[in-house]
């Protein structure tokens, strides 16, 4: 067995840990049955190489061959039927020409046309693809293109957060899949499996991003990612700066003394890089966010203090001015219950003043958006209105007055399980509203959802002692 096997039998080892992880995922959704269908063949084709690779049946090294072929192919297959599950409805999918395809390439490997011979040489194995090869290189970049083509369009209406980190993820995906698959076509790319790291580096983005973590922003994972690269970096050119000084210095060789002295300059570097870290974060958090960085910080400090704010105006209207700077929207309103009545008034606005267009926004108490925030408890977008048949019912006045209002999110406030208030958000400055602002919205509600509810009842209460010492009077 040469080295290069060890390659596909690490992707093989960390596909079946893939599984095992999606399957214990619970609650099952459709796309973990389809990541599941494209895993089972993507282990198989590293499985399969690795016993290639390793020469444990030279006999049987051009069937071990086309059958990596066609395992390789139905693996593109399936996942094109995953990631093609997340096309808007009336996308064209192109399942007919993927399987038709797959049975095209089976045949052809079956009669020798993809997947010419093998050679070994050096105690290395040296696949020969063959012309036939083209076919299926043809059939995987027409996937790729079709995916990436449909998922570019979508990206330009879609308005949900969680949905745009999937699809960025799912493009991430598949282009990392198509590069490093077309290495095979490389001299060196016969020799090293390298396509089985693309096939591996996708199979993680997907079920971190996508699968298993849908709510973690994939730009939030870029920006952590370039703070984290930015560390090493710096460890790695301290290290070897501080190493050489100290060898100029003490003129050591590479002995005992020279490994205890690297170990030394080792640890002070990784003090020196660890108490650089935040700094770090906060500079490139700083750096993609601008000043939204310190009113998000602010809206955070707000929120873990807002016990100490009194009046229901004093914690909405402060809660409003930094939810608008923090996410960058033209404007925001708190909606509560109306007293004597089921329905929600706003009561609150940013910006202040009657010419706000949500200062006069109500919901009535058997409105459907009140129904989905107080059964579902997440937030609901714009795009949620125009998809989901349950919002159909709304009255056409209601529909107009929120296009002339400009919403595009409605953040339930949730307090015992129980719906006690509604955040309305206009449109954003520039741009849309991303996952990071999604979630930070609702950790923020969460949070002061409980100080908000006892300042509301409090003020109910007050009015009404008010309105009973008249009639006493």
């Amino acid at each position: 067995m040469n080295i290069y096997a060890l390659f596909p039998l690490v992707a093989t080892i960390a596909y079946i840990s893939l599984i095992i992880t999606t399957i214990s995922n619970r609650p099952w959704r459709r796309q973990h049955e389809l990541f599941i269908l494209f895993l089972v063949p993507a282990m198989g084709w590293s499985l399969t190489d690795f016993f290639l690779r390793s020469n444990f049946f030279p006999h049987y090294n051009l069937l071990l061959f086309e059958v990596i072929l066609i395992t390789f192919a139905w693996m593109a297959v399936q996942f094109h039927y995953f990631t093609s599950s997340f096309f808007a409805p009336g996308r064209g999918r192109w399942l007919p020409f993927a399987y038709v395809s797959l049975a095209v390439i089976i045949a052809l490997a079956l009669l020798g046309y993809i997947g010419e011979g093998i050679t070994a040489s050096g105690g290395k194995i040296y696949p020969e693809y063959g012309n036939g090869t083209i076919v299926l290189a043809v059939v995987l970049l027409t996937l790729v293109v079709r995916n990436l083509y449909v998922f570019g369009k979508m990206l330009k209406i879609l308005d949900n957060p969680v949905l745009y980190n999937q699809i960025v993820s799912l493009m991430l995906g598949i282009s990392v899949l198509a590069v490093f698959a077309l290495t095979v076509f490389l001299p060196w790319g016969r020799e090293y499996p390298i396509s089985h790291f693309g096939n591996l580096i996708n199979a993680f983005i997907l079920s971190y991003a996508v699968i298993r973590h849908k709510l973690v922003d994939i730009r939030f994972i870029l920006r952590r990612a370039l703070a984290w690269l930015s560390l090493v970096v710096i460890g790695g050119a301290s290290f070897g700066a501080l190493l050489s000084i100290a060898h100029s210095v003490f003129r050591f060789e590479l002995d005992l003394v020279a490994t205890f002295v690297a170990t030394m300059v080792g640890i002070f570097v990784a003090i020196f890089v660890y108490k650089l870290r935040d700094y770090l974060f906060i500079t490139v958090s700083k750096a993609f966010q601008g000043r939204r960085y310190d009113y998000r910080q602010d809206l955070s400090n707000f929120a873990n203090k807002i016990h100490n704010v009194f009046t229901l105006r004093q914690q909405g209207g402060e809660l409003l001015a930094l939810i608008t700077k923090a996410v960058g929207c033209k404007g925001a309103s708190l909606l509560f219950l109306e007293t004597g009545s089921e329905g929600f008034n706003a009561q609150l606005v940013e910006p202040r003043g009657q010419d706000n267009p949500l200062s006069g926004l109500k919901l009535r108490g058997d409105n459907p958006i009140v129904a989905y925030l107080g059964r579902e408890q997440t937030p609901l977008t714009r795009e949620d209105l125009a998809i989901r048949p349950e919002f159909h019912s709304l009255w056409e006045s209601e529909k107009s007055e929120m296009m002339s209002s400009e919403i595009e999110l409605f953040v339930p406030l949730i307090s015992r399980d129980r719906l006690i208030g509604i955040l309305v958000l206009g449109k954003r400055q520039s741009g849309k509203y991303s996952l990071e602002d999604f979630n930070l919205l609702k950790d923020i509600t969460n949070q002061v959802a409980v100080s908000i509810e006892k300042e509301y009842l409090r003020e109910q209460l007050r009015e009404r002692e008010e309105e009973l010492s008249v009639i006493n009077r």
